[in-house]
């Protein structure tokens, strides 16, 4: 696996969010529906291959204090399916067209946290990955 298809898929999924937290914000819970699933296939997709530095850049030897922010990533990794899950049958339509307000506040709020953990993946996870030669810099 190389690091620029890691940083395609971030980006992918960073558009998506841009265009839900759009689609929060104007109240658009169509057009915000329409995207949910666009939205869980990049961050499945994603997390998957973060996974797989993850799991790679672990078998290889690293200093303690990396090695145990990347373990600390993966245990992440969990808690935040989890918290897109329960955000996903929190907000359906009927939910996001009674409360705007708060739908609007969830949103922003999730997206914040997807980017902070895709920003921390990609700042530890890929200089040590590649460091190690768990991510290859380019496509073979």
């Amino acid at each position: 696996m190389n690091i620029e298809t890691l940083f395609v898929e971030h980006d992918s999924l960073n558009a998506l969010l841009d265009a839900a937290l759009k689609c929060a914000n104007a109240g658009d819970a169509d057009a915000f529906l329409s995207l949910r699933t666009d939205i869980a296939e990049a961050l499945a997709r994603y997390l998957a291959l973060e996974a797989k530095a993850i799991e790679q850049t672990r078998r290889r030897p690293l200093p303690s204090e990396t090695a145990a922010a990347v373990a600390d990533l993966a245990e992440q990794t969990a808690a935040l399916v989890t918290l897109w899950q329960e955000y996903l049958e929190e907000w359906d339509r009927e939910a996001i067209q009674s409360d705007r307000v708060c739908f609007q506040s969830s949103t922003a709020a999730l997206i914040q946290r997807l980017r902070k953990r895709s920003r921390q993946a990609v700042d530890l996870l890929c200089p040590a990955a590649v460091r190690t030669g768990a991510l290859r810099l380019r496509v073979a």
